[in-house]
């Protein structure tokens, strides 16, 4: 996570780091699905990582960039969540009587079973379709993993031959 870290204590020292428009990068995506879930979640990983190698990046006294930390980087990595507990949130409104809550419990629940199912179908089919619908549940699946990891110590985010 060089990539964040070195501009990030760049900033923590007073710099500011700046937006080269013509700069580019380029990163090939894994060739198989496996692989690409793997690079997710060590990239997932790494941001977490970052809040013990650098917990300054938290404070809004020591960065002064620590809004957008949260908003871009931060905020995140708790989607899922956030999605589960508006999800129980629905539920419980659904079962106290309101029609509306269980429209929307309904409706959230199929998506999320639809983007679940797509996403392991996408692991057997190769379809542009089911990767798009199931890549919501798989980059949230990689979330939920990355802070298992970070909060265990089971996964170090860096590159392996």
């Amino acid at each position: 996570m060089d990539d964040v870290l070195i501009p990030m204590r760049a900033v923590l020292k007073g710099y500011r780091c700046l937006f080269e428009p013509t700069a580019r990068v380029f990163d090939w995506p894994s060739a198989r699905f496996d692989q690409e879930g793997l690079r997710k979640r060590r990239t997932l990983a790494g941001i977490w990582q970052l809040a013990v190698l650098e917990p300054r990046i938290f404070s809004f006294a020591d960065n002064p960039i620590a809004f957008q930390w949260y908003s871009h980087k931060f905020l995140r990595l708790l989607t899922p969540f956030f999605a589960l507990a508006a999800l129980l949130a629905l539920a419980g409104l659904a079962c106290a009587g309101s029609l509306a809550a269980q429209g929307l419990f309904a409706a959230g629940a199929a998506a999320a079973l639809a983007s679940g199912l797509a996403y392991w179908g996408g692991r057997h089919v190769r379809s542009r379709a089911l990767g798009l619908l199931g890549a919501f549940f798989g980059v949230n699946w990689a979330l939920v993993q990355a802070a298992w990891d970070a909060a265990t110590g089971t996964f170090e985010a860096r590159w392996k031959k």
